[in-house]
């Protein structure tokens, strides 16, 4: 599995984490884990179980909804 670095997000003190809460290597790690051909469930789960812990629920939904589609295609 490769190594993804964790997810810089701002914590949010109500609710999920808005889009500008986001920093840039959180979006890198994204673009790293489609890029990757080796394990993508398991990154994914990996990137979801990180930003759960910031509450990113926007963020996670577009993972999943992202990882879904491009299996698909």
């Amino acid at each position: 599995m490769s190594d993804v670095p964790p997810l810089r997000v701002q914590s949010a003190s109500r609710g999920p984490a808005k889009a500008r809460d986001l920093e840039r290597d959180s979006m890198d790690a994204l673009r790293r884990m489609q890029a990757d051909d080796v394990d993508p469930p398991s990154t994914a789960f990996l990137i979801f179980v990180e930003v759960m812990k910031w509450g990113g629920l926007f963020f996670v939904l577009y993972v999943l909804l992202r990882f879904l589609l491009s299996a698909a295609s």
